[in-house]
């Protein structure tokens, strides 16, 4: 009886230590998670350590700017020299953080992971993509191969722009084509849904393409990332002469 009474004993004060590393581990967890809130909850503004972004011409070095952090720097960087070239501040208040009076989001669509910039109305005026890898050759080959993606697009998906149905857009990219082809891009998210085409200058062209079938019914609706890309179609669109 006393053996199963020190066995009942032993077992309760393990679970105990056991519950109590649970809780060690739960407390330190809440305590840097408020630590991130103050500069901003990683999960749902942006990352708070030090991250790689690029926008499809440049990368974007971002870190802490202090320890009790309020705001966050996000460095500039020329590729492939390297020599910093901008510094801009994104200040946190709470949950919230703007930058150059536009408010700043970490998102994410697919497994594509964004910083996304936006104006009091809501239009994405710019986006940075998240490189995985920290070093200069992996920042150097994010650029370039969206300068890929700029000239040849998507050859296996319909049209000739078939890179704003499968990937996030950015200011870098979308920068490299003409007011025109900008237009041409929105209808043609569009048409890869059998939605009609309201803008009659566009008519031929569509009515050409083997792929486009105008009286069929929608495919289904547009998907979030089509979407995304839009709004930042119109902002580059409405910036072109």
């Amino acid at each position: 009886m006393k053996k199963f009474s020190l066995l009942v004993f032993m077992a309760f004060l393990t679970l105990t230590m056991q519950a109590q590393g649970i809780g060690d581990w739960r407390q330190q967890d809440m305590t840097q998670r408020y630590q991130l809130l103050r500069i901003g909850d990683y999960s749902s503004v942006f990352w708070s350590t030090t991250t790689t972004w690029h926008d499809g011409k440049s990368c974007y070095i971002m870190q802490p700017a202090n320890a009790p952090a309020t705001k966050v720097l996000l460095t500039r960087v020329e590729v492939p020299s390297f020599q910093q070239a901008e510094t801009m501040t994104i200040k946190v208040n709470g949950e919230k953080a703007t930058c150059k009076g536009k408010k700043v989001t970490h998102e994410t669509l697919g497994t594509w992971d964004m910083l996304v910039f936006r104006d009091g109305k809501g239009n994405i005026r710019d986006v940075l993509l998240r490189v995985e890898d920290n070093s200069q050759e992996a920042m150097e080959r994010a650029i370039a191969h969206d300068a890929e993606v700029a000239e040849e697009g998507y050859p296996e998906v319909d049209g000739l722009f078939g890179l704003v149905s499968v990937r996030p857009m950015t200011r870098g990219i979308l920068e490299r084509y003409s007011k025109e082809d900008l237009r041409l891009m929105q209808w043609e998210i569009y048409a890869r849904h059998n939605a009609p085409i309201p803008d009659p200058r566009y008519w031929d062209y569509f009515d050409r393409q083997p792929w486009y079938n105008k009286n069929a019914v929608n495919k289904t609706l547009l998907s979030d990332l089509e979407f995304f890309n839009i709004s930042l179609i119109k902002t580059i669109e409405s910036g072109k002469k």
